[in-house]
């Protein structure tokens, strides 16, 4: 990993840093994730799979 440590340990890191930031912060960093995602309908993970399944 790149910080030396297991893939465990470092999201415990990201969750524990998660859990300390206020409320309003996670609240203005999810909306500003939300709209990095363009609108309109999704797709499922298993159409993807079962696509690709098809395609050969």
């Amino acid at each position: 990993m790149e910080h030396g440590r297991s893939l465990e340990a470092e999201l415990r890191q990201v969750l524990t840093e998660a859990a300390r930031k206020p409320r309003t912060a996670l609240v203005r960093e999810l909306a500003e994730i939300r709209a990095l995602t363009p609108a309109g309908p999704r797709m499922l993970s298993e159409d993807f799979v079962r696509e690709g399944r098809d395609e050969r």
